[in-house]
């Protein structure tokens, strides 16, 4: 491929990793803000087996969002370093570029992110269940 289709898959990768970041963080602040909201405005709620099975499933279901979510991000820059990288070994106008490299979260710091932003949510189930329960 050209240097100046590279550089375009690089822009488009770039701009999408970006809104992938910001999604995540939209996605995560608007389930830590209902489950605070929930802690202090607990006076409908009733305790029973139900709520503790929702909260699990609320767990889960973020656990598995934080992992795909990290995925598509290391996908995107796996690619744009991919691109960089060939762009800067190489003089010529063709470039040899792997587009459909896949997101790895095997790295330390993307565990590290997801068991945060899952652990937060935790907590923060746990808190709620521990309020409603003691009312």
């Amino acid at each position: 491929m050209k240097r100046s289709e590279a550089m375009d898959i690089y822009k488009g990768r770039l701009e999408k990793f970006k809104n992938t970041q910001s999604i995540q963080w939209k996605m995560n602040l608007s389930i830590w803000t209902l489950l605070v909201l929930a802690i202090y405005k607990n006076d409908f709620i009733e305790l029973n087996t139900c709520l503790l099975i929702i909260l699990i499933f609320i767990c889960l279901i973020h656990l598995g969002y934080c992992i795909l979510t990290q995925k598509s991000i290391n996908s995107d820059k796996a690619v744009t370093d991919n691109i960089i990288d060939a762009l800067k070994n190489s003089e010529q106008e063709n470039v040899n570029i792997d587009v459909k490299l896949k997101g790895k979260i095997s790295n330390c710091p993307s565990w590290l992110w997801i068991l945060l932003q899952t652990a937060i949510t935790v907590v923060l189930s746990v808190i709620f269940y521990q309020v409603i329960s003691n009312r």
